[in-house]
């Protein structure tokens, strides 16, 4: 799938109102990560308050390389008209979600538990829109089907031979 493609399907997510959690199974969750928050600070004029979650800290260095004093966590940041705020996912947070949260982001998914997963989902009111997002992901969970869940990945078929990923990239270098 090309940029462009991903970019359409994301900005169709979520500026529509059928679908409330998209899930993306990507090689690149760094990636997709800023890509979204760009998308979101971009294409959005009216002040949302997201949420970006993650099992450790480690993740939103990767995201922001070049934050001075490391970012605070439960703290709000204003980027452009938005509030982004950084949470752990761990007890604490499962237990008491932002309330005010409308996007929620949760990079990556692969470790989480889905029944903490579903307790953030519907603990958060306000909440609009989930984007989770995966390592490693076969199919969705039957517990997430209540969310009207999108699904996509970015990864290369299994079916698909290593040779013949690699031939296709060279024609597209060509």
């Amino acid at each position: 799938m090309e940029k462009r493609e991903i970019i359409k399907r994301l900005i169709n997510f979520l500026k529509g109102i059928t679908k409330r959690c998209l899930i993306i199974d990507t090689n690149n969750t760094e990636g997709m990560s800023k890509l979204t928050l760009n998308i979101l600070v971009k294409e959005f004029t009216t002040p949302l308050n997201i949420a970006i979650v993650s099992p450790s800290e480690k993740f939103f260095k990767e995201i922001f390389p070049t934050a001075k004093d490391g970012i605070k966590l439960n703290m709000n940041y204003s980027v452009g008209v938005h509030k982004i705020s950084f949470y752990i996912f761990e007890k604490s947070f499962v237990k008491t979600p932002p309330k005010d949260t409308e996007i929620l982001i949760v990079y990556p998914i692969d470790g989480i538990k889905d029944r903490d997963l579903l307790k953030v989902l519907d603990g958060s009111k306000k909440m609009k829109k989930a984007i989770l997002l995966a390592d490693s992901i076969k199919d969705i969970s039957k517990t997430f089907k209540k969310f009207n869940v999108d699904f996509f990945s970015l990864k290369p078929h299994e079916d698909v031979s290593y040779y013949d990923v690699m031939k296709q990239k060279l024609f597209d270098i060509k």
